[in-house]
């Protein structure tokens, strides 16, 4: 028995034409949208090595234990913490490096403070401008959501001094 056809017509060239145009107009835009937000951390993260900047997360949590535990803070608790210390200052006492441990504690401490609320403005942002792209059904509309995300960076900018 033969399978029925479809009782709709088929797209015209012109809806094919348009469609084709929204998708080329969505794939610029979440390009675009990475461009932009990545240009506005450019500056934090490009002073640092890669292999530093992939630390980061492991400072931050040996940071926060060595503050948290005052003065029952111990070497055992930071150990790359202590590793970047010995890289730094050279060798040292435990006193000492534990010392140089904290100070670099205080310092990591407050990098992440800083850095928090530019990476929640960038999640944010993100996942924000991606559903009005995907909700987009007109390549002005794709771009009338990057024109939001432009003035949100600009906003940011000027409210966080980045």
């Amino acid at each position: 028995m033969p399978v029925p056809l479809p009782e709709t017509d088929p797209p015209t060239p012109e809806a094919i034409a348009a469609s084709n145009l929204l998708n080329f107009a969505k794939q610029q835009a979440h390009k675009d949208l990475l461009i932009r937000l990545n240009g506005l951390t450019t500056n934090g993260l490009t002073r640092y090595p890669q292999a530093e900047v992939q630390t980061w997360p492991y400072q931050r949590v040996e940071a926060y234990a060595v503050e948290a535990a005052g003065p029952n803070a111990t070497l055992a608790m930071a150990p790359l913490l202590a590793q970047v210390c010995y890289w730094h200052h050279g060798e040292a006492d435990d006193a000492t490096r534990l010392a140089q441990v904290l100070v670099k504690a205080e310092s990591v401490r407050l990098n992440d403070q800083n850095w928090l609320p530019a990476a929640a403005f960038v999640n944010g942002m993100r996942a924000k401008t991606e559903e009005a792209i995907e909700a987009a059904v007109t390549p002005t509309e794709v771009s009338d959501a990057i024109a939001a995300l432009v003035l949100a960076i600009d906003e940011f900018v000027a409210l966080s001094g980045i």
